[in-house]
């Protein structure tokens, strides 16, 4: 067990346990995608013996479309267009990983919201010391997760630097910067009008 698993471990409210964010299962989803990444970077090569030892659902690509997904297999390709296979990977793993952390988010959020609600039941008992411990675990719940949530990014991150993918937290940075800029700029503008109709008492004498 790593060091990550056994906070984990230690961390969770124990009858609770089934309702946070599944590390375990997202850890071998972005396994999953870097032995599918192997496989097909040997098919790639020319290596026929990589495909037929293989099993099917590490080869075979369903690709997204606008409304369906379209099946793309090794002799599709005939090991001619590589960047092609390349692209479908990234948006095939973006996709998938993207919709499972969605639904892990609305999971345990979706717990979240019964735990508030059990709190203002609490409190109409009175026993506040019973409504403290809810509140603390309630606390301790939302902050395991969001350690999990940003291991498991990390993790991804590692994963598409690892095999040229778009890196997810790089891209999360560059945005994150572009929007601190811009509320910078609209606060620079607001001071500005500020200042410009309400002037410095100083001038007023």
């Amino acid at each position: 067990m790593t060091g990550f698993d056994d906070y984990l471990r230690r961390a969770k409210v124990f009858d609770w346990y089934l309702h946070y964010i599944d590390y375990r299962m997202l850890k071998d989803k972005v396994q999953f995608f870097a032995l599918r990444r192997k496989i097909w970077k040997k098919v790639l090569n020319g290596d026929t013996n990589a495909a037929a030892s293989s099993s099917p659902e590490l080869l075979v690509l369903h690709v997204p479309t606008d409304n369906s997904y379209v099946e793309l297999v090794p002799d599709d390709y005939n090991i001619k267009n590589p960047e092609k296979v390349l692209i479908a990977l990234q948006k095939i793993e973006l996709q998938d990983f993207s919709r499972i952390i969605d639904d892990e988010i609305a999971k345990a959020a979706s717990f979240y919201q019964e735990q508030v609600a059990s709190v203002n039941q609490l409190l109409l008992t009175g026993d506040m010391a019973e409504v403290a411990n809810h509140t603390l675990d309630m606390f301790h719940f939302v902050a395991v997760n969001i350690v999990t949530l940003r291991q498991i990014l990390l993790r991804y991150d590692g994963f598409c630097r690892t095999f040229g993918a778009s890196s997810v937290m790089s891209e999360w940075d560059c945005q994150r910067r572009a929007q601190e800029k811009k509320y910078e700029r609209e606060e620079a503008e607001v001071v500005s009008f500020n200042n410009s109709n309400h002037p410095s008492i100083l001038t007023l004498f």
